[in-house]
């Protein structure tokens, strides 16, 4: 993925009014401010309400989902060709103010920042 599909995805989430959370090397990029490698995918982090109209955009760009070992009801991984995979993972706020990304949870305040592309 180049910078391009990255700003693309996020501006489109955006235009709907999803919150996208990004994370791995381009959420490293993200902070640093510019690209430092090339990235054959994207992490990105929803809600899990939202995960309906995210993979609705995903579908809409030719990406399918597929099966890893490692996917599962809150983690999916869609693709479009082999320089183009998305890694959704879907969480859900918790009463005890943690993220609930399945087997991991995480305090809110890890991801409450608003990084740039």
């Amino acid at each position: 993925m180049d910078q391009h599909d990255v700003v693309d995805l996020l501006n489109s989430a955006e235009c709907i009014g999803i919150t996208i959370w990004v994370g791995g090397g381009w959420g490293v990029d993200a902070l640093v401010g510019s690209q430092t490698r090339p990235h054959g995918d994207i992490d990105i982090y929803i809600q899990k309400h939202n995960a309906d109209a995210i993979i609705k955009i995903l579908i809409s760009r030719n990406y399918s989902e597929i099966k890893t070992d490692y996917t599962n009801e809150v983690h999916t991984v869609w693709q479009s060709s082999p320089e183009q995979i998305v890694d959704l993972h879907c969480f859900e706020w918790k009463r005890s103010n943690r993220r609930d990304c399945g087997a991991m949870l995480y305090p809110r305040s890890s991801i409450a920042f608003s990084p740039g592309v």
